[in-house]
């Protein structure tokens, strides 16, 4: 992606993609689906923080799938916790409930 080209940060990945996860979301979820907390950041930086608490097609929240990865261990430490603290500090709405009336922290 290139913001200094003028790419849109709020674009929603369309059509097939290998991380069935992230489906319909934007690079903020793709960033948070491929554990990268570097990019999380420049993309919260650069007004990615819109998109921050809406469900994508898989019904989960950025902040659901951090904590998924920290469940089946795919990430874990001082990673995950910054990437957790990037998403709260920008206004990651921990209190979203999936349809199993679940939010990130009963997952």
């Amino acid at each position: 992606m290139s913001l200094l080209n003028g790419a849109d940060i709020h674009a929603k990945q369309t059509g097939n993609t290998e991380n069935s996860l992230c489906a319909g979301g934007t690079a903020l979820y793709f960033a948070c689906c491929n554990y990268d907390p570097a990019m999380l950041k420049l993309l919260i930086d650069n007004g990615a923080a819109k998109d921050i608490s809406s469900l994508i097609k898989a019904g989960f929240t950025a902040l659901m799938i951090l904590v998924s990865a920290a469940i089946d261990k795919v990430m874990s430490g001082s990673e995950l916790e910054c990437m957790k603290q990037l998403l709260l500090e920008a206004g990651a709405d921990s209190s979203i409930k999936v349809v199993e009336g679940k939010t990130a922290w009963d997952i």
